[in-house]
């Protein structure tokens, strides 16, 4: 009876500590949001830690991470910069589009040389 809770009290410690490291799974596809294409090459950074990771040349990127909450930034040239935050408690898609930078020219000076 004894060697039972000794093993009960064990299991219990263990699936404690397991569910305390528990890694979780984040991965979606970044799209154009005019065009609806893929983006290749987009950084994906944790605001407080740095870069995760990069979408692969489908647009797909993926990682891992032990953290509760994330905040999110999304980097591509020529587009803007896209903000999420996460409260993980299992492993998340997270599809974003993204809107290209609409800058317009209010004047040209052409200059030229002799």
């Amino acid at each position: 009876m004894m060697k039972l809770k000794v093993y009960s009290t064990l299991i219990v410690i263990l699936l404690t500590v397991t569910s305390t490291f528990a890694q979780h799974k984040v991965s979606g596809v970044i799209t154009n949001l005019e065009t609806k294409n893929t983006l290749a090459n987009v950084a994906v950074y944790e605001k407080s830690s740095g870069l995760l990771a990069k979408t692969n040349a489908e647009g797909y990127y993926t990682f891992t991470t032990d953290k509760k909450n994330l905040t999110l930034l999304f980097f591509y040239y020529e587009f803007q910069v896209s903000e999420v935050t996460l409260t993980l408690e299992a492993d998340i898609v997270v599809n974003q589009e993204l809107a290209p930078l609409q800058e317009e020219l209010s004047e040209v000076a052409i200059i030229a040389r002799k």
